[in-house]
């Protein structure tokens, strides 16, 4: 800035601050160096518009407004930035028309003092008077955070943020109030958000000084770089003398000659991508209707983009217009391979515009965005794993997802009816939450939590009354799966309730439902299982839940996981023939189920399908979006596995890949739900084993002996009616496993270690309601003998 003094330098100049500000835009001292050069080079609305940015990030940063008021369009605007420049000077306000200055300026000393008390009661006044100004809004804050009271301290962080969202003070009081009442993840994002508007922590070295205890979050300013192309005017000017400008110093930054890979991951913004196909929707619904869902997605990535966190976009891979606009080319074929493919495109079309996807939405079913279909990986019955896990990342690793999908799936047939439904309802939805109250609303909102804090601890503590429904074999796994959102009282169990008795008017009164029942992939209806124990005449394997039975016109449950075998399986089928179906056509905004055979738990500890529930709902108790919890769910369990025994398995995989979300991956019940975005450091970045049962050996006779065998035999029977007659596959392996290893002082550390495993897979097929029903348990023994994993067929 000093030495460049030519029109020529100032122009080289004022375009490395324009490369600089676009790769860190946070950097305020460079933002506003950048608006002050943009003014003086005569370009002066965009100039004032970077200094006007700033001050939505910092409020109180006074060379933003000084350059401001010297560039005043006209006198008004004149004297409103001169109010703003006494108060930070402490002068004598001789505006008429803005008289807070001076009564603010007593507010502060009145603080300063420890007179909060006297303090709070003038600056109630000038909020009543000044709703707008958020310095006003920041000092009462201040004076709150004097009380040590930090149930308000939180309400009024919040009341805040939401009314003034990109202001960093706001973000840090808010983050730093929900760590103390528990809300760490929540507090995180939030606090990520403010590394991403002030990467040099301006706003918290003056809140908490330069040693908090979130310093480590931010990222070291002498790493900050950009790539320049050799220039000889660059070079004259990092040599040259400086001029006599009184300039306020900033950090030293260098300009790159050489490449050097960007660091975006806490700079870029997510985007919601609407995803569907032209040739499938024309194919199956014709022209006409084509054009009505392309208007709906249309306005569906209008009322998202009203949002202020999130930008959306419709994406057609095989439509050549829609294809342009990304510099992309048509995809020939509605294969999902080549769908993946040109999303990984748009992903790097994104990423070059300092964005990222962040949510993904499929419009239509299997006929429209084909499923992938991948291999089994467990030695069952099914042919392949319909998935969407593949559409969730950029690279070859589908285990581990990079983003949320969620899917609106249609009926088979002509009739674009339910597919029309859920773009409705999403539309109406983030039209809604767009909408944003007023001051004055949030101020009696407040006023009236304030008043009701007693029944709101005791909503937080209390659960309501969600709806869980097990077979009885199940039901130990199913209350600790359930435990996130409802009681074990809460709890129905099959038998004894079945279709004939079940209380379904509770369904449609809980906000949430969880179901943990038989379901096969030619029956519209999900079965319960008697435990073994249970010796009386009721059928084995009763009806305990049919479509009929689910009201279209219900409002509720809003968001259900089921952990039935083919819960999420559509293809050729309409809501009568399908559970899903019926259940999107009522009320249900979300549905989280399996697409083949599901394996899970009969006891704790949790795994498989049982585990990955009770990870979803704890999240969805936290107030995470149902796409957000989906993922991370699946991510947490991922990291569990691998934990617990350092390689996937079979079911562990088709866990993973079978489960899809039927819908908007950005719903969420809670009004207050944020944004939890998978962060680079987070992922599962390490390699690990993935086994599938085609990748052991089969063997006749196994290595351990024919009495553990039969020990064996004795627990599964339990919970395998019939094993007698049961088939038994029997599979080895030597691999990398995680072993606990306890020294002679006792102490016990993980260890990597090769050892041998042995895998029994019992299959025993069974007759529901003239159906064959395939069960199987599924055994993992250590060289020993002694079961380390015990899971069966849902």
């Amino acid at each position: 800035e000093k030495t460049a003094s030519t029109v020529e330098e100032r122009t080289v100049f004022v375009d490395c601050l324009k490369k600089w500000n676009a790769t860190f835009p946070g950097d305020l001292e460079i933002s506003l160096l950048y608006g002050r050069s943009l003014i003086e080079q005569g370009e002066i609305e965009l100039g004032r518009e970077k200094l006007q940015e700033i001050l939505t990030v910092h409020p109180e940063y006074e060379s933003a407004y000084e350059a401001l008021y010297k560039n005043s369009r006209d006198e008004e605007e004149r004297e409103f930035y001169y109010e703003f420049l006494t108060f930070f000077q402490s002068k004598t306000s001789q505006a008429n028309k803005y008289q807070w200055a001076d009564r603010l300026t007593q507010v502060k000393l009145t603080l300063s003092k420890g007179g909060s008390g006297d303090a709070e009661k003038r600056i109630l006044d000038l909020l009543q008077e000044f709703p707008d100004n958020v310095l006003i809004a920041m000092y009462h804050l201040r004076i709150i955070l004097e009380s040590k009271d930090d149930y308000s301290i939180l309400q009024f962080a919040k009341l805040y943020h939401e009314k003034w969202k990109r202001c960093v003070f706001f973000m840090l009081i808010y983050a730093d109030s929900l760590f103390k009442f528990g809300s760490d993840v929540e507090a995180i994002s939030i606090i990520r958000e403010a590394v991403y508007n002030d990467h040099l922590g301006l706003v918290t070295h003056g809140l908490w000084g330069p040693s908090h205890e979130y310093a480590h979050l931010w990222p070291d300013i002498n790493d900050f770089s950009i790539e320049k192309e050799e220039n000889s005017l660059i070079s004259s000017l990092l040599v040259k003398e400086p001029q006599e400008i009184k300039q306020k110093k900033v950090p030293n930054r260098r300009i790159k000659k050489y490449p050097e890979p960007q660091r975006k991951g806490i700079f870029t913004k997510p985007v919601y991508v609407i995803l569907t196909t032209r040739c499938g929707i024309e194919k199956k619904y014709g022209e006409n209707t084509f054009a009505v869902v392309l208007s709906r997605l249309q306005e569906l990535a209008s009322s998202i983009n009203l949002q202020e966190n999130w930008s959306a976009l419709s994406f057609l891979p095989d439509d050549k217009n829609n294809m342009l606009q990304y510099g992309l080319t048509a995809i020939e074929s509605n294969d999902p391979w080549q769908i993946k493919l040109a999303l990984h495109d748009l992903s790097a079309y994104l990423h070059d515009h300092d964005k990222k996807i962040g949510a993904l939405l499929i419009i239509g079913g299997d006929a429209i965005v084909p499923f992938h279909r991948l291999p089994n990986p467990t030695d069952d019955s099914d042919s392949e794993v319909l998935s969407d896990n593949p559409y969730a990342t950029d690279d070859s690793n589908y285990f581990v997802p990079e983003w949320a999908v969620g899917r609106f799936p249609d009926e088979k047939g002509s009739d674009p009816g339910l597919l029309l439904k859920q773009l409705r309802e999403a539309i109406q939805w983030h039209q809604k939450n767009a909408k944003k109250k007023t001051f004055i609303e949030k101020i009696l909102d407040s006023l009236r939590i304030w008043d009701s804090v007693t029944n709101l601890f005791q909503e937080i503590t209390e659960k309501k009354n969600n709806y869980g429904y097990s077979t009885a074999i199940w039901q130990r796994s199913s209350i600790s799966a359930f435990r996130p959102i409802g009681k074990a009282n809460f709890l129905r169990i099959s038998p004894p309730y079945n279709v004939n008795n079940l209380d379904t008017i509770s369904i449609k009164e809980a906000e949430y439902a969880y179901f943990n029942l038989h379901g096969l992939d030619d029956s519209p209806n999900w079965y319960g299982q008697k435990d073994i124990s249970n010796t009386d005449f009721t059928p084995d394997y009763p009806v305990a839940l049919q479509p009929s039975q689910i009201d279209p016109q219900a409002t509720n449950p809003t968001v259900i996981f089921s952990e039935a075998c083919y819960g999420a399986y559509i293809i050729g089928k309409i809501s009568d023939d399908a559970l899903s179906l019926r259940f999107l056509t009522s009320g249900c905004r979300a549905f989280i189920g399996s697409t083949c055979i599901a394996y899970g738990s009969v006891y704790p500890p949790l795994i498989g399908a049982d585990q990955f529930a009770y990870l979803f709902w704890n999240l969805i108790e936290r107030n995470y979006s149902v796409g957000d919890a989906f993922i991370r769910a699946k991510l947490n369990l991922v990291k569990s596995i691998l934990r617990r025994q350092g390689y996937l398995d079979g079911e562990d995989q088709k866990t993973l890949l079978s489960f899809v979300l039927y819908g908007d991956p950005l719903y969420y019940s809670e009004t207050q739900a944020e944004d939890h975005l998978i962060q680079d450091d987070e992922k599962v970045m390490d390699p690990y084993q993935i086994i599938k049962d085609q990748d052991l050996d089969a063997v006749a006779v196994p290595k351990i002996s024919s009495e553990i065998l039969m020990n064996i035999k004795e627990v599964v029977k339990e919970y395998l009616p019939g094993i007698e007659s049961a088939d038994l596959s029997i599979r080895e392996k030597q691999m990398k496993v995680i072993n606990m290893v306890r020294d002679a002082k006792g102490a016990v550390t993980v260890q990597n270690q090769m050892a041998g495993r042995v895998f029994l897979t019992y299959k025993k097929s069974f007759q529901i309601q003239n159906k064959t029903v395939n069960q199987y348990t599924r055994v993992t023994l250590d060289e020993q003998g002694k079961m380390i994993k015990f899971s069966v067929s849902k």
